[in-house]
């Protein structure tokens, strides 16, 4: 009786955990899409407000600006760099992401997309951005960003399939926990950058990239 009871469970948590990992992943494609929605609404706002201004609305205040060869830590240090390139001044940015991705714990994500620079002569210089964000008390915050020229002609701003993982996570803040998943991810972007020391970037990517 009991071994037929455990089959029975055993059966039954077998059957469920499709579903419910069906249902996690519902929850983090709702996640992205809020995400998404975040960065959209900082993209029609830019629309009025000066560079610095519009992209200052979004950054962390830890913030890391990827600019000109460097990295610019901290949210002052980045609009300082942001400042320092006149036509961040005069012009104005717009932009729309395009795909969007979410951690298990739902708490870090990044968005891409395009932008346009558009100068006070009404000249336009084409752009896309990468962004990396955090959830903070007060919202999704721009935690990295990176921003560089792209060709000139039309792209397509149909939005992509959002990236999600297998499956959900718990949300820690057990410091062992985060500390060991830190050590993983610098591990392992540190064995990427040995292996393209050796076999080359390209051959590199191609092993370690997701399809």
């Amino acid at each position: 009786m009991q071994i037929n009871l455990f089959r029975i469970v055993a059966a039954t948590l077998a059957a469920l955990n499709p579903l419910l990992r069906e249902a996690q992943q519902s929850d983090l494609k709702l996640a992205v899409a809020e995400l998404m929605s975040v960065d959209r609404d900082h993209g029609r706002r830019a629309q009025h407000a000066a560079v610095t201004d519009a992209l200052g609305a979004m950054f962390a205040d830890d913030v890391v600006l990827s600019a000109n060869g460097a990295f610019h830590v901290g949210r002052d240090s980045a609009l300082a760099r942001l400042r320092a390139v006149p036509e961040n001044l005069t012009a104005r940015i717009e932009w729309s992401p395009i795909r969007g991705g979410i951690s298990g714990d739902a708490q870090h994500g990044f968005t891409y997309g395009f932008m346009t620079l558009v100068r006070a002569d009404s000249s336009r210089l084409p752009l896309k951005y990468l962004a990396y964000w955090v959830r903070k008390a007060d919202g999704w915050k721009v935690a990295v960003y990176r921003r560089v020229p792209r060709p000139e002609g039309q792209v397509s701003t149909a939005m992509r399939e959002p990236w999600v993982p297998e499956q959900a996570t718990r949300l820690t803040s057990d410091a062992a926990v985060i500390a060991r998943h830190a050590k993983e991810l610098g591990d392992a972007e540190r064995d990427f950058s040995t292996l393209a020391g050796t076999i080359g970037l390209g051959a590199a990517f191609r092993r370690n990239a997701a399809p």
